[in-house]
């Protein structure tokens, strides 16, 4: 029995570092397209083109959250998902999607008056039609994630995204306006819907039977949804009546940016870990021992990515989106709201964790509290203090996140602060020393790739040699710098053998 058990809990890992493995590459190939396809758009549209799509789809978004049920989340958190919770969940997404296709064209005129530009009315219409294109994908493909087979979702969603960049790419350079980029995200919806059904044999069809059992989970969902939403976009909402579709644009990319490391690091990580945790709820010790060593893993890798870009946001910004004055305001914008995603690295577990351990009500009360700050605060703070105090202000209820989720995280379970802390705070502290170092040098060589790349060594290496000094005088704990060493040792002495 405990050999049986034991080729269990190795599958499972061996299925666990197979899947981060496919689902960061999902998520860094899908960026590394978007980041070509951005070296060329941002030469060829202009900021108020991004400024005018960023404010168009925050009110759009808005429209969507309100029929945002969360089915994904009820299906992969549960143990005992049948053929009808999925084809359940397909139908409510059918008409979610076609509830808010059918309204867009509807407020489209008023939000066109309301921010007094037409174009905005355009936007409305052509996302209606991806909307409801996208509305039909199949429900299937979820079971890549359910079954932790996440080279089969790589290879579907890198598709659609490469595809889509393309047609967006090709758009940009006949249209030379945000049409592009519209019409770009609806053929990638198009291609999504096709893709779905190419790549699994599953074929959904129109229940409500397992209604009720979604729902109980799902109501939570809508409203973490909601004011999730309300927290990262009444900003939009709010400035983007009283400042420049030009400025809006520059606070879009600072955002857009910032996201790089944190959001593209952390989503696919959490793809992976919230089934991973879901399948080992029942065993709590071994739950509470993984979340830790997942944290001290993210923090460790993740941090340093978050807070090196703001740190050579100097060089980086005129190296992707072009040199001169056009984008030079995102510089200070990018050099603060890093620090958003520094909080939300620090907190990026605690949602799967609740979540599996049947506290989503929990996260979605942090995220209604975060959500009334934000809307509360967001208009004085930017009266008095322009775009760079909203960032300040998001910094401050990002620390807030954080604050909460690790508070319910002790309140709920067995994990103590004392070892949350001992997993994040030597890469915290690492991390935020090489930010400001980097953000304090200043070079002088004539190609701007190459003070960047000088940039991102120093960086790297006063990380590396900070770290690892602070885990030798902490007594060499178990974590992800005995991991990297020993891995090394081995290396070294594989080579010296041979």
């Amino acid at each position: 029995m405990s050999n049986k058990l034991d080729g269990f809990v190795s599958s499972q890992e061996s299925k666990v570092t197979g899947g981060l493995f496919w689902s960061v590459g999902m998520r860094w190939s899908s960026k590394i397209i978007s980041v070509l396809s951005i070296i060329i758009l941002a030469r060829l549209l202009a900021p108020e083109d991004y400024g005018l799509v960023a404010l168009s789809l925050v009110v759009i978004g808005l429209v969507q959250i309100f029929f945002e049920f969360g089915v994904e989340m009820s299906i992969l958190r549960s143990d005992k998902a049948t053929t009808n919770m999925f084809d359940t969940a397909w139908t409510l997404r059918l008409i979610q999607s076609s509830c808010v296709a059918l309204i867009l064209p509807l407020l489209a005129p008023v939000a066109a008056d309301f921010y007094q530009d037409e174009r905005v009315s355009d936007v409305f219409y052509m996302c209606a039609v991806g909307i409801f294109v996208k509305g039909f994908e199949n429900i299937g493909v979820i079971k890549f994630r359910k079954e932790l087979d996440f080279k089969k979702d790589y290879y579907f969603n890198v598709t659609a995204r490469l595809l889509g960049a393309i047609v967006t790419v090709v758009l940009a350079f006949y249209f030379k306006s945000y049409r592009a980029l519209v019409l770009g995200a609806v053929f990638q919806h198009f291609i999504s819907v096709v893709l779905s059904y190419v790549v699994i044999d599953y074929r959904p069809k129109v229940t409500l039977s397992e209604f009720r059992g979604i729902w109980s989970v799902s109501k939570w969902m809508l409203v973490k949804n909601f004011s999730d939403y309300i927290g990262r976009s009444s900003d939009y909402l709010i400035i983007g009546k009283y400042v420049p579709i030009a400025e809006l644009g520059h606070y879009r990319w600072a955002h857009e940016l910032a996201s790089l490391a944190s959001q593209e690091l952390l989503q696919p990580i959490s793809r992976v870990l919230l089934p991973a945790f879901s399948k080992i709820q029942s065993d709590t010790k071994r739950l509470y021992a993984a979340y830790l060593k997942s944290l001290n893993y993210i923090v460790s890798i993740a941090v340093p990515m978050v807070l090196g870009l703001g740190g050579v946001a100097n060089e980086f910004v005129p190296f992707l989106l072009g040199g001169g004055d056009k984008w030079v305001a995102v510089i200070p914008l990018l050099e603060v709201a890093v620090f958003i995603g520094f909080f939300r690295v620090l907190h990026s577990l605690c949602n799967n964790l609740l979540i599996v351990r049947e506290e989503i009500r929990l996260t979605a009360y942090v995220d209604v509290a975060k959500s009334l700050l934000i809307l509360s605060m967001v208009f004085p703070v930017f009266h008095f203090f322009g775009l760079v105090g909203v960032f300040y202000m998001k910094v401050a209820a990002s620390f807030f996140t954080m604050s909460s989720l690790y508070y319910f995280v002790i309140k709920c379970t067995d994990v103590s602060g004392c070892q949350i802390f001992l997993s994040v705070w030597r890469p915290c502290f690492s991390g935020l020393l090489m930010y400001f170092v980097l953000i304090n040098i200043s070079l002088t060589f004539e190609m701007l790739a190459l003070c960047l790349l000088v940039k991102i060594f120093i960086g790297v290496l006063f990380y590396v040699i900070i770290l690892l000094n602070l885990w030798w005088f902490s007594g060499r704990p178990e974590g992800f710098e005995k991991n990297v060493v020993d891995n090394i040792v081995l290396v070294v002495r594989r080579g010296g053998g041979a």
